[in-house]
């Protein structure tokens, strides 16, 4: 173009000359990417591996308490049964229901206060009038009547207490009695090995007191305050009944 064109045509042909040239040094000359962080790309590397770790530990310890090695299947378990809430124990069942008290005043055994040669109204006395009147029975010795004090019977002779007869009395009270009686105390067994009582006893030989334990059918252990009649020791020794030493 002539030297004399217009100063805007000129402007223009310098502007296009700059931009032809700043494209072609970029395609020559890229800008550098930026430059990694390596801080942050280290920090996140390690938290990866730290949460394999743990997911690894993790699984191996399930395992190791199953009782399996990885890629097996868990076998399949039946819960066992679990038991009913608030299950209501089962009953204690207390072997007699009866517990007399046995003491010895005087050389006289007494059995709820009560002891041979009493009369009738000193019975009531004692035990009220809350009693039974018995008949004795067809071959019943030495009674005339019965006052039945619930499982305790006072057989009447002659007005005066023949006999004291208690039924269903609770065998470990009895146990206690017979351990901590200091007077003369024996023991009968039902064979010559002597693993089963068949009777105890308690005597006092100045009142020919004579307390004796047995078992009876349907009836529980049975305590019986009577006197002797005959000679006491020969009869304990044909029956082979055996003094208890203390010790």
């Amino acid at each position: 173009m002539s030297k004399y064109e217009p100063q805007e045509l000129k402007h223009l042909d310098e502007s296009k000359r700059r931009i032809k040239q700043n494209v072609i040094r970029h395609f020559e000359s890229p800008k550098k990417k930026p430059k990694i962080n390596w801080t942050v790309g280290l920090v996140t590397v390690l938290l990866l591996g730290l949460s394999v770790f743990f997911t690894i530990t993790t699984l191996t310890g399930q395992n190791a308490q199953t009782g399996l090695t990885p890629g097996k299947e868990l076998p399949t378990a039946h819960p066992k049964p679990k038991p009913p809430v608030n299950k209501p124990e089962p009953p204690v069942i207390i072997e007699g229901s009866e517990f007399p008290q046995v003491v010895e005043k005087e050389n006289r055994l007494y059995v709820n206060d009560i002891t041979i040669g009493m009369t009738q109204e000193e019975v009531q006395a004692i035990l009220g009038d809350a009693f039974e009147l018995t008949e004795p029975p067809e071959d019943a010795w030495r009674e005339d009547f019965g006052m039945q004090y619930g499982n305790m019977k006072i057989s009447i002779y002659l007005d005066k207490v023949a006999f004291i007869v208690i039924n269903d009395v609770n065998q470990p009270h009895f146990d206690e009695l017979f351990e901590s009686y200091r007077g003369e105390r024996y023991i009968g067994w039902t064979d010559s090995s002597k693993q089963h009582i068949a009777v105890r006893l308690f005597y006092v030989p100045e009142t020919a007191h004579e307390l004796v334990a047995s078992v009876e059918e349907d009836k529980g252990l049975t305590v019986r305050l009577d006197v002797t009649h005959g000679d006491f020791y020969t009869d304990i020794e044909t029956a082979g009944i055996e003094r208890v030493e203390d010790e």
